[in-house]
């Protein structure tokens, strides 16, 4: 199975980046990227969110190595969406 570390180098080869480009993209430190590239240093979910977007890929593919299909896009939509609604409710009621 394909580890993130080897996952977020092949991301960045398909889609023809340098290492440079990625951490610019992701607004990182070149530093920083090549840490995540050899394995060494991923903290938070921003970063990851921050590399999704730098390597516009979804989180899921990503993270697990496959491409979300559409009704597991909606199912998370779905969640997501009751979520927000909690927690306004929970906002609101408290004011």
């Amino acid at each position: 199975m394909e580890n993130f570390s080897k996952r977020l180098k092949r991301l960045r080869l398909e889609r023809r980046l340098t290492s440079g480009e990625a951490a610019h993209r992701a607004k990182v430190p070149l530093s920083t990227y090549r840490a995540w590239e050899y394995g060494r240093d991923v903290q938070g979910a921003e970063s990851f969110v921050r590399l999704a977007v730098a390597l516009e890929v979804s989180l899921v593919e990503l993270l697990l190595g496959k491409k979300p299909g559409i009704a597991e896009v909606v199912s998370s939509l779905e969640i997501i969406s009751a979520k927000l609604d909690e927690t306004r409710k929970n906002l609101l009621s408290s004011f």
